[in-house]
């Protein structure tokens, strides 16, 4: 079911719904309320097919991020980095990382350069393929292994599969640990919903955004139908539907999102 209303709620599901309900209405018989649903499926598919309104949304995301100012990124006594998937690349060479979780793990690395060598790294990302298949987090840092002779204090969280567990499993490892200051690294696009996941188990990270989104001036070309504009606004509406999912199941309250710093959180 989950799954049925994300796909009608991203493009281009939104506009095959409007499609669907013009049929309905064709069948009624209701030729205005037809035309209403064609004018609003062309415009919808439109509108969330363009790199305009992704950056749009991505931007609303981004600019509601507000964060603690008590610690640096280098004050940390734990790095969190959120994996971003991984693809099977064929028996020769097996599992590897999406870009995405990459991009991740080496910001999470440079900042860890200017920390203590002995600054454990956590890597949350279980087995998102399934039970039989390796965890998102195993195969992130068996690509750091393959690449880097450099040999680093990682712990692996390899039982969540969403961003809720991510945060509930790296909760419970940090609180064991008896760490508060924690610097939480993943796309910038999904640290609003990260840090909202992280502070309703009382954690209150400081958050290290990695670059998704491009910067440059818009040309005629972002108000036009593109994969690029689908795919942006596909995870841009994800990531809305993620937090609305999550205020509705009491996994975050609205102060989690819209953050006001707690004096006891240093």
């Amino acid at each position: 079911m989950k799954s049925l209303v994300i796909a009608f709620l991203m493009p281009p599901g939104i506009a095959v719904l409007c499609s669907l309900l013009a049929l309905y209405f064709i069948f009624k018989g209701r030729k205005k309320a037809v035309a209403v649903c064609v004018a609003f499926s062309v415009l919808l598919g439109w509108a969330f097919s363009t790199e305009a309104m992704g950056r749009l949304l991505t931007t609303f995301l981004i600019s509601q991020v507000e964060h603690r100012q008590d610690m640096k990124p280098e004050d940390a006594e734990i790095v969190v980095v959120l994996t971003g998937g991984m693809r099977y690349s064929g028996k020769e060479i097996g599992w590897m990382p999406e870009v995405e979780s990459y991009q991740r793990l080496m910001a999470g690395l440079e900042v860890h350069r200017k920390m203590n060598s002995r600054t454990p790294i956590l890597i949350s990302g279980g087995k998102t393929a399934g039970t039989h298949y390796p965890s998102e987090a195993a195969v992130l840092k068996a690509t750091y292994d393959k690449e880097n002779a450099r040999i680093l204090p990682f712990i692996l969280e390899e039982v969540s599969t969403n961003t809720y567990e991510n945060a509930l499993q790296s909760a419970h490892i940090i609180s064991s640990r008896s760490l508060s200051r924690v610097l939480l690294v993943t796309s910038e696009e999904h640290m609003l919903r990260s840090l909202a996941a992280f502070r309703g188990r009382g954690i209150d990270p400081l958050p290290l955004r990695v670059y998704t989104m491009d910067r440059g001036p818009l040309t005629l070309r972002g108000y036009l139908p593109t994969f690029k504009g689908v795919k942006t606004n596909a995870k841009a509406l994800y990531e809305i539907y993620g937090m609305a999912s999550y205020l509705i199941a009491d996994h975050i309250r609205m102060e989690d999102i819209f953050y006001k710093h707690k004096q006891g959180n240093i």
